[in-house]
Formats: C-alpha cells, structure tokens, sequence
C-alpha cells in the first residue's frame, strides 16, 4: 500500500451512472473519468446473467480502484493483456502476490456482494473484464462432476476462491463475439450466452487438463511443454523456430512437437500464428495502427505476407479493419 493512491472513480469521477446493469436486452454504456491520477474510460457490454468491460486506463501513480456499485455475488474473469493489476477479496486490503495478475494471465475469482478494489500500478494498460451473476455460473456446474461438484459447493457457501491461468487467442475470440453480436433481444441474449458458456468452459479446462493426458506424456515433459506456451506468450512478437524452442527447453524436438499438439490441440508453430495474429487484430481494432506498424511488432519484416496470413486467418485483409 506505501506509494499508492486511493481513486475512487465511481463516486468521485463518475461520468455516466450505471445503475441495475445487467439488462434482460442487450445494452451498452459508456463511462469516462478523468482526474490528477490520470484517466478511466470503461465500455461495458451488458446482458441478463454476465457484463464485459473493456478498459482503456492510463495511470500516473500506484493506484487503487474501488467498485461500490453493482453489489451482487458475482465470478470476476479479471484479463490483463499486459501491464500488472490485481484484485483483493471481500473488498479487502489484501494484495498477495497470488491475486496479482501479469500480462498474459486471466484471474477467476468469486466476488460477493461487497466493495471491490482493483490494484494497478502506475501504466498505460487495457484490461478486460468478465463478470458473470454467481447464481447463472453455478446453475452451469454439474454438482456430480469430481471438478465441478466442489467448485459449485465453494460458490453456494459464498466461500473465496481464485484460479489464475494463462491467456489464450481463443479467450480474445470469444470475448469479440460477445462483444460483436449483430442480434438485438431475446436472439442476441441466445447467442452472446452460448459464447459466455464457451468461455467459462475454457476457463475451466486447464484446471482439469491433467486427467486427460495421454499417460504417455511424463510430468517432466508436461511441465516442459507448459513451459514452452507460456514462453510463446511472453514472447510472440519473436519468431520462433522448433529446432530452436526443443534447444531451449531441452526436450526432443519430435517429442515437443507430438507432445504439444496432443496437449493443446495445435501445432507449436500455428499456436505462435495464432497468438501473433489475434495480437495483430487488436492493434488494428483498439488502437488503430497501420498494418505496417503492426506487421512489425508481431514479427512481419514484409507487410504484404502479414496481410496475406491475416487474411488466411480472419478471412479478411488487415486494411478492412486498420
């Protein structure tokens, strides 16, 4: 807490208030807020069970957030896709280490009806946020279901629970559906929940995975090809070779490359594509950038064999979105 400044931008700086947010028709707000600590700009996606919040914060100090509105037992979905944040429980003063959230990781966590207060540090960032109703996430969990079963105990005792993981291209995709659904009403609230439901699905998976290896895969190799995708997400904007990455990691690279498809369903080398193309996407979407620009920071030297892979990923030419 030393060095860190209190903000409270929802009484202090609110811009649009936005009161009983969950909303039977899909709506959306905007709220801004500005300020000597710097400044707050939220777009918030609403429908009957979840809300998505894009930020767009700037901070010059250490500082805290704190959430008063919205009070309902909820699971937070807390994406940060670079900088550092973190959120305490109960409304609480506790920053550990475990509730801090880097870039490249997502934080689940269940939230009750209590003040929030979120950390960050002093940073240009962008995070995301997911928040489902506590009541709709458990009504999805199998009570039967060894994982599941006791998650959905943990929920309905209103106990904390936090589970962090590693972001995935597939989180940014599903999150853009939700976000760009062309159906207004009853339709639109069918197909933005059947996107929410995949993505809780796929929040959950790693955390069961490990029964679901093939026992041919040692825990050595395991953790070494958990090592090798959090290094690829740290390091996208590189190109990496499969020689090079089993030179790294130690590991043959016939058994990096069988090991890693059977774990993550991919290739190595098309994982790296896809997580350097969905980067790309949200360069040209959120922050308008040339496709020469962006063709350069996720490891293009040759803008026209960018177009041509995004194009090969999204159907599309990067200049329809730039």
């Amino acid at each position: 807490m030393n060095g860190a400044t209190v903000a409270d931008f929802y009484e202090r700086f609110v811009v649009d208030e936005i009161p009983n947010i969950y909303a039977e028709s899909p709506r959306r707000a905007l709220m801004k807020a500005t300020s000597d600590i710097g400044s707050l700009k939220v777009d918030t996606l609403a429908g009957r069970f979840f809300t998505m919040s894009k930020i767009d914060l700037h901070f010059k100090y250490n500082t805290i957030i704190e959430a008063k509105d919205n009070l309902i037992d909820k699971i937070g979905f807390y994406m940060l896709d670079s900088g550092r944040g973190g959120v305490a429980a109960f409304g609480g003063s506790d920053f550990s280490p475990s509730r801090h959230v880097s870039g490249g990781e997502s934080y689940m966590a269940f939230s009750p009806s209590l003040p929030e207060l979120h950390r960050f540090d002093a940073q240009t960032t962008k995070p995301l946020y997911l928040e489902v109703t506590a009541d709709y996430f458990s009504s999805l969990l199998d009570s039967n279901d060894p994982f599941t079963g006791p998650l959905k105990e943990k929920i309905l005792k209103r106990e904390f629970f936090g589970m962090k993981s590693t972001l995935m291209p597939a989180h940014y995709r599903l999150a853009t559906a939700m976000c760009e659904c062309p159906l207004e009403g009853s339709l639109g609230n069918l197909m933005m929940e059947g996107s929410l439901q995949q993505f809780i699905a796929l929040q959950l998976t790693p955390f069961v995975q490990p029964t679901q290896i093939k026992e041919n895969i040692t825990t050595r190799d395991r953790d070494i090809i958990y090592g090798v995708r959090d290094h690829l997400h740290r390091t996208f904007r590189d190109n990496h070779s499969l020689l090079d990455l089993s030179k790294q990691f130690g590991i043959n690279q016939n058994k990096l490359k069988k090991s890693f498809k059977e774990i993550f369903g991919v290739p190595v080398i098309e994982y790296l594509y896809n997580l350097k193309m969905e980067h790309a996407r949200n360069l040209l979407y959120d922050q308008g950038m040339y496709v020469g620009e962006v063709a350069a920071v996720v490891g293009y030297k040759n803008a026209n064999h960018f177009a041509t892979a995004f194009k090969r990923k999204f159907g599309m030419k990067p200049s329809k979105i730039a």
